[in-house]
């Protein structure tokens, strides 16, 4: 994938820095939102799901769209033990399918693949000197690895919950 390695992202607007929609786009991901029967857009078209969670959906109902709606998407997870739990702060009030876009979707899928090749080979996307990096990479780097740690103390927090009976 090439992009605009001057401005530290792409060209279109879709850049990762400090961008509220790359992390819901990690999050979905991770968090199963593509498998999700109720993010299919043909099911939720057919099914009316927009009503139902108050979606806002610019994809297929852009005349539709509140920005003042509350959230309808937040990154909810699931432990091994099925404890749910929440990553506070990653949330929005679109439809996660309209508001991610095709490049976002492309980077998470970029650098989850980097990620599990370097945990086998030791290999780096960019190699191992930082300073090399484009700039949107690093970012999207870095928006992924602070994803992972909100992710892991959410879980930490909900894992501890199950070991530790309920006082009262």
């Amino acid at each position: 994938m090439r992009r605009d390695l001057g401005g530290g992202g792409s060209s279109n607007g879709d850049e990762p820095r400090g961008s509220s929609k790359f992390s819901v786009a990690v999050h979905f991901g991770r968090s199963g939102g593509w498998e999700n029967p109720k993010y299919n857009c043909a099911e939720c078209r057919e099914l009316d799901y927009r009503g139902q969670d108050d979606r806002n959906c610019r994809k297929y109902f852009p005349d539709e769209v509140d920005p003042k709606r509350p959230p309808c998407w937040y990154a909810d997870y699931k432990t091994a033990k099925g404890t749910p739990y929440r990553v506070d702060g990653v949330e929005t009030n679109e439809c996660p399918v309209s508001l991610i876009s095709p490049q976002s979707r492309e980077l998470v899928t970029l650098f989850t693949g980097a990620e599990q090749v370097h945990k086998v080979a030791g290999a780096c996307l960019f190699g191992p000197d930082l300073g090399k990096w484009p700039t949107w990479a690093y970012d999207a780097q870095l928006t992924i690895a602070r994803a992972d740690t909100l992710e892991r103390a959410a879980r930490f927090e909900a894992e501890l919950s199950e070991r530790v009976p309920p006082r009262g």
